[in-house]
């Protein structure tokens, strides 16, 4: 999650250290009760997928 007070929690958690945050992940499971059910996809989300030239475009895969 990027968009959060980084001075804050490098005062809060890392205060003496020379470790400063970058991004929060937050690991863990929400009470089902108070969640909010997940939003619907977008309907060009699986474009990419089916592409299937997309994986040989990939810069990521071009470099390996």
């Amino acid at each position: 999650m990027s968009g959060f007070n980084k001075a804050k929690v490098d005062a809060e958690f890392f205060a003496g250290t020379g470790i400063k945050s970058n991004f929060l992940c937050n690991r863990g499971y929400g009470d089902t009760f108070k969640i909010m059910p997940r939003s619907p996809r977008p309907a060009n989300a699986g474009d990419a997928r089916a592409d299937p030239g997309f994986r040989e475009r990939s810069p990521s895969r071009r470099a390996r």
